[in-house]
């Protein structure tokens, strides 16, 4: 196996030019501006390639690895999962990786994070990536030693030859952090092999973003600041549907602090911004505002419109019925019948976090924190 002195390392950027996702997304980006397109960004859906995983670790000089996880973390323990595979193939514990939910600029496009699909299909090209990188971080150790790599055995964090040197993962990576620039050589995956004596996988890690959760220290988006920050919040309609036939802003506009009020009336869109977010609510009140609601819209309707029985015996909704074998039968030599019904509350499926993003704009990039399944 060619060293990582032989091949070409590459940093992030050079990495992202390599692969052509730059100059895709600069290409893209730029028709949608000649063209000022109106269609919304499109979701990432493409499984990744076996091959994808090399883009996802790095070794650093200090010996830890650094993982750019491809997976939101949404309290699944994706991270967590992930994490360990990698750890598994590259024989380090929990300090000493360091796992990343990486920004557009770090990695090339990954698929939205959707359908409980974290182990199931990003599984084998974390665990193929991680287990290139730790081979050919082998090759590097055996050249320093003057052997053959299969003479390097596998230790924490790196490799010990037959004298009992250690070749630690830090000692083998220069000034920069190191990421391979091309997916070859098909190594043995610990994460597959070892089953049942996983020494990473499976095993009882404190989950790495647990305490900043819990002492208030985590930031989301909400939490971000940048410099001479302005702060909007927009006035959602008091019904589903209804319509906004009048507004004024004069009295929020007239208010110390308030920069602005945006008003649509056609698409009832009603929007303050101040310099101080504690402003806003003070400003939404002083909105005159007049809505029209739906007509039809009391709590009997709602209900009725919710009663599953109605629809079940009208046969009222879309559904598909697949029933094989010979029912009859079935119940002939049954031994005993058992009908069950369960029902579960209607919810929301949203997120618990205040809802809020943060864009800053300069001449030469776009930053923007949000909360997002797909960054991208």
């Amino acid at each position: 196996m060619p060293t990582i002195a032989d091949r070409p390392i590459l940093g992030r950027r050079a990495f992202l030019i390599r692969t052509g996702w730059l100059a895709a997304g600069t290409t893209v980006l730029s028709s949608c501006g000649l063209a000022r397109s109106v269609l919304p960004a499109l979701p990432s859906t493409g499984d990744p390639d076996i091959d994808d995983g090399v883009a996802w670790v790095q070794a650093l000089p200090d010996g830890r690895i650094r993982f750019y996880c491809p997976r939101m973390e949404m309290g699944q323990g994706t991270t967590l999962g992930m994490s360990q595979v990698v750890a598994e193939e590259l024989n380090i514990g929990q300090s000493e990786i360091e796992c990343v939910l990486p920004d557009t600029e770090q990695t090339p496009r990954f698929k939205m994070t959707v359908g409980s699909e974290g182990i199931a299909t990003f599984f084998a090209p974390v665990s193929l990536g991680a287990a290139r990188l730790r081979e050919a971080l082998r090759a590097v150790a055996a050249e320093r030693a003057g052997l053959a790599v299969d003479r390097m055995r596998d230790s924490r964090g790196g490799f010990l030859s037959p004298d009992g040197t250690e070749y630690g993962y830090g000692a083998l990576v220069t000034s920069e952090p190191l990421v391979l620039s091309a997916a070859d050589g098909e190594p043995t995956q610990y994460a597959v092999s070892r089953k049942s004596e996983f020494r990473a996988i499976g095993q009882h890690w404190r989950h790495h973003d647990l305490e900043a959760i819990v002492t208030g220290r985590a930031v989301y988006s909400r939490d971000v600041t940048v410099p001479d920050m302005a702060y909007g919040q927009i006035v959602r309609p008091p019904a589903f549907g209804a319509e906004l036939r009048h507004a004024d802003g004069r009295a929020a506009e007239a208010m110390a602090g308030v920069l602005a009020v945006s008003i649509d009336i056609d698409a009832g869109f009603v929007g303050v911004v101040a310099d101080d977010p504690f402003l806003l609510p003070a400003a939404v009140a002083a909105l005159d505002l007049q809505w029209v609601l739906p007509g039809d819209v009391t709590q009997d309707r709602i209900e009725a419109a919710l009663d599953v029985d109605v629809h079940r015996a009208e046969e009222d909704f879309e559904h598909a019925l697949t029933s094989t074998g010979d029912l009859a039968a079935g119940r002939r030599r049954a031994q005993a019948q058992i009908t069950g019904r369960y029902v579960t509350s209607f919810a929301a499926h949203a997120a618990m976090e205040p809802r809020a993003s943060v864009v800053s704009v300069t001449p030469e990039r776009v930053d923007v924190w949000c909360g997002s399944q797909d960054p991208y």
